[in-house]
């Protein structure tokens, strides 16, 4: 059950999320594969990445929009934030982000793997090439979406990290290495005022626990918000 690179059961969904899905993948989570929640001051919560549609289904779902309206109506602060704002707050364990560039697939290739499709296509320009959106990655029939638990990866800091005076940068903020080198001469450089900042980016994600990523493929459902037609014609007040 905790093995690297399993694979998605070789079934192809037909709904998209719901919450209530969603809990249960966060109970299994907690009590079968003892993953640790993320903790703030706010409470314990799982990390939720999804699409934009996909967060309007969980806020849109019966049971939550309820308890979001009773939660506004009773002028809590997370009712508020969880129906006016773009990202959907916190809400009964799980906090949710917006993945503006999600995996999107077209289904399942003859060996089990999901075929995603390319975000981003190169096109001709009038000087040279452009990045475009794909059409098929906007038309794929598939999506995923994330359900994270704490300490699933680390990211590692370089050790040591140097700089020129006061001219340096938090490790924790800028992954790499950064070198102030100059040329001196006898002419223009003769104190070495002039010279060069060489900044190497260093990247090393460490996994811990990655059975706590749990990554969900589900349907993505044409939209339906077409405005309905006028049931009588009007030619004035």
């Amino acid at each position: 059950m905790q093995q690297i690179n399993t694979q998605f059961a070789p079934v192809l969904p037909d709904a998209p999320m719901n919450f209530k899905s969603l809990y249960r993948i966060g109970t299994f989570l907690r009590e079968e594969m003892l993953a640790e929640p993320f903790a703030s001051k706010d409470g314990e919560f799982f990390q939720v990445l999804a699409s934009a549609d996909q967060i309007e289904v969980f806020r849109n779902d019966a049971d939550v929009k309820e308890d979001l309206l009773y939660l506004s109506a009773g002028s809590f602060k997370l009712g508020e934030e969880s129906i006016s704002g773009y990202q959907f707050m916190g809400y009964r364990g799980f906090a949710f982000g917006i993945d503006q560039q999600p995996l999107r697939a077209t289904g399942f290739d003859g060996s089990g793997n999901l075929v995603l499709v390319n975000p981003i296509v190169s096109t001709a320009v009038t000087n040279g090439f452009a990045q475009r959106r794909n059409p098929a990655w906007v038309a794929a029939p598939y999506e995923v979406m994330f359900v994270i638990a704490g300490e699933a990866f680390k990211r590692l800091i370089p050790e040591q990290y140097v700089g020129e005076g006061t001219f340096k940068f938090a490790p924790q903020l800028a992954m790499g290495e950064l070198e102030w080198t100059y040329f001196r001469d006898n002419d223009c450089n003769l104190y070495g005022d002039f010279g060069q900042h060489i900044y190497q980016i260093s990247r090393a994600i460490q996994p811990i626990r990655p059975q706590n990523v749990c990554a969900i493929v589900y349907k993505r459902c044409p939209f339906d918000g077409v405005a309905a037609a006028c049931s009588t014609s009007s030619t004035g007040l």
